[in-house]
């Protein structure tokens, strides 16, 4: 079979699309084909709805998509969606969430994978592209562990939500994790009440709104930009190979440990809410031109300080470790 349209409601529903044998076990066996492809492997686009057990689609075609558009999903189990090409889901546009599972959600293509509208899982949410990007516009939201993984980059001008029920309240501690060989970009919320990963080569979250327990950014080889984000957690650790860019942000943390080479904070606020020390260790400059930096306690290394019309203080009466060499 080459492209399927599908529309159930059992207890299992399992589909495998593409020029295949397949086994008792819906193990697929892709067969050489001599026809054109179809861009759709499997397109739900005219589908109304699918109810189940357990949703599990698979397009074996390689370069071969599937595609959602606006059918509403619902598993008591888990629902798996697979693609050797593109994913494309877009959900309707709508307040309820229209991609349900009580259970675990994966979604995985080979090619470029495209999310707009709600999705929830009452488990566990997998995201993945294996050698593109992965784009969200819509919410992304699940009981526990958000995971989105990409070859390439992650855009996401949307909602992440770990730990949420289906009314997009944040209920449960659980982690949100993105990793991407390419650039981490978003402008939405990432909202948990444990860890907010996210490692890049580099990472663009400015205008975001982030809320955890723990904050760890990681750029491997670029910037970190956080421009006018806002920021409330208890711990946050911020590493860049290069420069942190935080002007206009708002954050507050009970800690944060900072090293990069230079941090650009003009017009950025940082407020400490614990007792315990926070560090910024720069190898260049810390920028706070018109910032305001208000510490507890506070170790400070950077090659130069920059803090005109700034306010870069610690409050506590203990001895303070602060080394400018210039």
């Amino acid at each position: 079979m080459k492209s399927i349209l599908v529309c159930g409601r059992k207890k299992k529903i399992a589909i495998v699309a593409g020029k295949n044998k397949v086994d008792t076990q819906n193990k697929a066996t892709p067969i050489k084909s001599q026809t054109a492809q179809p861009e759709f492997a499997i397109d739900m686009g005219q589908m109304g709805g699918m109810y189940s057990g357990y949703i599990h689609m698979v397009g074996t075609e390689k370069g071969v998509g599937v595609r959602n558009q606006g059918g509403h999903i619902q598993a008591d189990k888990t629902l798996t969606v697979k693609s050797n090409g593109q994913l494309v889901w877009q959900s309707a546009k709508t307040q309820e969430a229209v991609t349900q599972a009580n259970g675990d959600i994966t979604l995985l293509a080979k090619d470029n994978l495209i999310h707009q509208g709600k999705l929830h899982s009452g488990g566990v949410l997998n995201v993945e592209s294996q050698t593109g990007s992965v784009d969200n516009s819509g919410t992304l939201a699940a009981l526990k562990d958000v995971n989105i993984n990409a070859k390439g980059d992650i855009h996401s001008q949307g909602n992440v939500l770990a730990g949420s029920d289906n009314k997009s309240k944040i209920i449960n501690n659980a982690n949100i994790i993105l990793t991407s060989e390419g650039k981490i970009d978003t402008r939405g919320t990432l909202l948990s009440k444990q860890n907010i990963t996210a490692t890049a080569k580099s990472l663009d979250l400015s205008q975001t709104q982030i809320a955890a327990s723990n904050l760890a950014l990681t750029s491997k080889q670029g910037d970190i930009a956080l421009t006018q984000a806002k920021i409330d957690v208890s711990d946050a650790k911020l590493s860049s190979v290069r420069d942190i860019h935080t002007q206009q942000i708002q954050i507050q943390a009970q800690q944060w440990n900072i090293n990069a080479n230079n941090l650009f904070n003009q017009n950025g606020t940082w407020v400490q809410t614990g007792q315990n020390e926070s560090q910024f260790s720069l190898k260049g400059q810390l920028n706070n031109q018109g910032g305001a930096i208000e510490t507890h306690r506070l170790k400070l290394n950077a090659d130069s300080l920059n803090n005109q019309a700034g306010r870069l203080v610690a409050l506590s009466k203990s001895q303070q470790d602060w080394q400018i060499k210039k």
